[in-house]
């Protein structure tokens, strides 16, 4: 973790780690080496909307479409974390008000518009991975749904993200994780290869650069 105020990132600069055992030859060094991509925010091209279910097992949750875009930036891989806050009603003043109690729940993920090339959803971690480059432009649309009931002490009007810009080598990384997880909890005769960019070794050093930030929902 690197603080912003410390250091500014350039995605031109390299980092670069080396390690070698003691009384090791100079040439079997073990070496891996990244950038840091710079952040980008998202923001809509259509009102983000939110549809009550009214039927079924999921009776009382709420849906999300949200229309998004990236903008420029020189990231072609992203990290997507979509929560939203959790609010009770609080008798201030004699009027009934509803207050984020501090507690946040993550948004299941339901449907992309541009599946299944463009983007990868984690088993076991709240997020799904952008790639950009099997995108037409940087707009798409993303479904998603409460994970609990929305109590009439609750809201949501509002919904909130984690947006990573990654690097090549840590999207990599990440798809051949959520691969290796999905063979492993469904059975796949496939082989999975795993990811690794360190020469003279086995290993993945890579980076991210993200924002923290809300979308309205109507």
């Amino acid at each position: 973790y690197i603080p912003q105020g410390q250091h500014t990132i350039n995605p031109d600069y390299k980092y670069r780690i080396e390690a070698k055992l003691p009384n090791e030859e100079a040439e079997m060094f073990l070496t891996s080496e990244t950038n840091i991509p710079l952040a980008a925010a998202l923001t809509t091209f259509n009102k983000s909307t939110s549809q009550s279910i009214n039927a079924g097992t999921d009776k009382g949750k709420t849906e999300i479409t949200l229309n998004l875009q990236i903008p420029s930036s020189n990231s072609e891989f992203y990290r997507l974390n979509v929560y939203r806050k959790i609010f009770e009603e609080k008798l201030i003043d004699g009027q009934l008000v509803k207050i984020w109690n501090g507690k946040t729940e993550a948004m299941d993920f339901i449907s992309a518009d541009k599946e299944p090339l463009s983007f990868h959803e984690s088993l076991t971690e709240p997020f799904i991975l952008i790639n950009t480059n099997n995108l037409e432009n940087n707009r798409f649309i993303l479904k998603y749904r409460s994970t609990s009931s929305i109590a009439s002490s609750d809201k949501l009007d509002h919904v909130y993200y984690e947006f990573e810009a990654l690097t090549e080598a840590t999207y990599k990384y990440n798809v051949s994780k959520i691969k290796q997880l999905k063979a492993e909890i469904y059975g796949n005769p496939e082989p999975v290869i795993n990811y690794t960019n360190t020469v003279n070794g086995y290993g993945f050093l890579g980076a991210s650069n993200g924002v923290t930030d809300s979308l309205k929902v109507d």
